[in-house]
Order: C-alpha cells, then structure tokens, then sequence
C-alpha cells in the first residue's frame, strides 16, 4: 500500500477507538512505508560513499522502525490471546 491508501484507511476509521486488526494494518502499512525511506537513504549512502550525510535522520528512522517491529509483536501477541485472526 502506498501513502495515499494509508491516508484513505486512516481516514475511513475516524478518530474514534479502531479494533485490533485495523490498527495491526495501519502499523504494518506504515511500516512498509518507513522501511521503503529507510532502504533507500542507505542505499544512497552505498552509492555515494563521499556524499555527506545527515546521520541522525537515519538513526532516527531506523530506531523508529525498530520499535514500530517491538510494537507489532505485541499486537501480535495480544491478537493470539484475545483470538483475533490478523491475516485474513
């Protein structure tokens, strides 16, 4: 999903309570999307080795998409506990 699916999904829920699945998406959604930044800022560092960089934009984003992966094992989890299918 790209950016302006995520915006419709967001959107589509409101601001109200949303239900496990739902948010389980929209991190996975938004996930892909930080993952996508982030291969590509290193990939631009690989091929411009000499290029100077903002190193903490990356370390940021990088520790960010850490904790989102932390956060959707813990969805996860309670998923599995509560009975909630995620996958289908």
């Amino acid at each position: 999903m790209d950016t302006e699916e995520l915006k419709d999904l967001l959107k589509a829920n409101g601001a109200g309570d949303i239900d496990l699945k739902t948010e389980f998406n929209q991190l996975r959604i938004r996930m892909a999307i930080l993952e996508r930044e982030v291969v590509k800022e290193e990939a631009a560092r690989l091929k411009n080795p000499l290029q100077v960089f903002s190193n903490q934009s990356l370390m940021v984003r990088q520790q960010q998409l850490e904790a989102m992966g932390k956060y959707k094992h813990l969805l996860q989890l309670r998923a599995e506990i509560e009975g909630v299918e995620l996958y289908n």
